[in-house]
């Protein structure tokens, strides 16, 4: 699921970066993680079964149990 849109996420991105660069590089595993969920931002899911019976995004990989 995700709590922020992907304006959202660029935002923080960039924030993040720019103090980055102020303070140290302390950020980076951070900017690492944001991203990452820009990049795999998903706004359709589409869903596939595993052998376990799990439903999860083909995209975005995200269980559908989980939202």
């Amino acid at each position: 699921m995700n709590d922020f849109t992907k304006e959202e996420l660029e935002k923080i991105f960039y924030c993040v970066d720019i103090t980055s660069h102020i303070q140290d590089d302390n950020e980076q595993p951070l900017l690492d993680k944001l991203q990452s969920m820009i990049d795999n931002y998903c706004t359709q899911h589409t869903w596939i079964g595993a052998h376990d019976g799990i439903m999860f995004c083909y995209h975005c990989k995200v269980n559908k149990n989980d939202l």
